[in-house]
């Protein structure tokens, strides 16, 4: 009767070893993959936010073209028309995939930038008329857009703290011939 109880509890023991092992292993592949989809989402928010930047400096510039916004280098007119198309693409593809692993949160505040960037596209194409004070709201719009993008991907990626200041601020962009403030 004792070989009976002894061989239960090596039984029960080895059980439950190989269910805390089991447990374990299940946990720590949960958090590999989850620091994986980490990895792949801010690799593609950092693809989006290049492809942003690049349409929006683009815009400035060749508002500096058409007169207005901060006097940055001009940009030849028809070379950046066809340079904002081709950023178009790009900054298309790249959504696509924060569309596929971003959360709703931040799909919605990305949806949100693009709509302002495209209005600043839209201004510098003639499809919507602006003056310099225009221009100016258009791209305060944009970078609050911006910002609370900035926010959304920081709670997505569980990022601690608050968007920098230097990022949320509504400061006018300072252009070359203006003194920083």
């Amino acid at each position: 009767m004792n070989q009976f109880w002894t061989l239960i509890a090596v039984i029960v023991g080895g059980a439950m070893s190989y269910l805390v092992t089991w447990l374990h292993e299940r946990r720590q592949t949960r958090r590999e993959r989850a620091v994986r989809w980490d990895e792949r989402r801010l690799d593609a928010h950092v693809v989006y936010l290049n492809a942003v930047s690049d349409q929006a400096m683009l815009t400035r510039r060749l508002a500096a073209t058409r007169g207005f916004g901060h006097r940055l280098p001009a940009a030849s007119l028809a070379d950046g028309l066809d340079l904002l198309t081709e950023g178009e693409a790009r900054r298309g593809v790249a959504f696509q995939v924060i569309e596929v692993l971003g959360d709703a949160a931040t799909v919605e505040a990305a949806y949100d930038l693009n709509r302002k960037l495209w209005h600043l596209e839209w201004c510098v194409r003639g499809l919507v008329r602006v003056d310099e004070a225009g221009w100016d709201n258009a791209y305060q719009a944009f970078r609050r857009a911006r910002t609370d993008y900035y926010a959304r991907v920081r709670d997505e990626l569980q990022v601690p703290g608050a968007v920098p200041a230097m990022a949320s601020d509504d400061r006018p962009m300072v252009g070359i011939d203006q003194e920083d403030p």
